[in-house]
């Protein structure tokens, strides 16, 4: 997994376009129970997508699964 630092004028929408995951994984992957309550400086961690597009699913271990 990546992190990613929330930057002013970022939302969930845009960090997930970046890096062509869907949202409802940034928030699963995350935790978050309160999409609005995000601020600048806040760490993301972000599952790395594979090199043929295809979405991967990594454990705490950053094993692919």
């Amino acid at each position: 997994m990546k992190e990613h630092v929330i930057r002013k004028g970022e939302s969930l929408d845009t960090i997930a376009k970046e890096y062509k995951i869907t949202v409802e994984n940034i928030i699963k992957d995350n935790k978050i129970q309160d999409r609005d309550r995000l601020g600048v400086g806040n760490i993301l961690e972000i599952r790395e997508v594979a090199k043929n597009g295809e979405k991967t699913s990594c454990n705490k271990n950053n094993d692919i699964i």
